[in-house]
């Protein structure tokens, strides 16, 4: 059998054998089965629904020995094609990382959201880290935040103010008074 393309005669035989026409036919049965619907559809969707973390750190800033709050959100980014944004309606589980300062804690995940706390025996500024470790069905995200901890009492120490004695109050009273009586005399000026 013979076929004209473009003016030219081709023999369907020989364009069969051609790797070209061979890979070209391959693509088109694929192109043809995907749109017909015979690959599942999970073929189209993202093996994983990406996250992204959020981390809010309270108080802040915080004083040495405080406890702090780390309260973590891990969201789902609504951008899987192919079927719901939330694998069979789930949310994110697990447990997320919070460490930064020499500190550590683990918050556990209920519908995506954990806390956890941590304590710093020294002033500074730390940054504070969240890594969600991700799983099958969410990809790893993470988030951070830095954290001013203050030393005591704002960042003073309280220190007791000196006692007088009695004695000690009537030599100060003493000199005052020498101290007025030359003035008023002019001896000192």
């Amino acid at each position: 059998m013979r076929n004209t393309l473009n003016g030219s005669s081709m023999h369907l035989g020989t364009a069969a054998g051609n790797p070209a026409v061979r890979r070209f036919s391959t693509v088109l049965a694929v192109a043809l089965l995907l749109s017909a619907g015979a690959i599942p559809a999970f073929v189209h969707a993202q093996a994983t629904t990406n996250t992204y973390t959020t981390l809010s750190l309270s108080p802040d800033p915080a004083s040495t020995n405080q406890t702090v709050t780390a309260n973590v959100a891990v969201n789902i980014v609504n951008e899987r094609q192919g079927g719901d944004s939330t694998p069979s309606g789930s949310l994110p589980s697990g447990t997320v990382a919070v460490a930064g300062g020499g500190q550590s804690c683990a918050a556990t995940l209920a519908a995506g959201v954990g806390s956890c706390t941590l304590s710093f025996p020294d002033p500074g500024i730390y940054t504070i880290t969240a890594d969600y470790p991700g799983d099958a069905s969410y990809s790893a995200s993470s988030a951070s935040q830095d954290l001013t901890v203050n030393g005591t009492a704002g960042g003073v120490s309280a220190v007791p103010a000196p006692t007088l004695s009695d004695g000690m109050l009537a030599l100060l009273g003493t000199m005052l008074a020498a101290l007025v009586f030359f003035v008023s005399r002019g001896v000192l000026r």
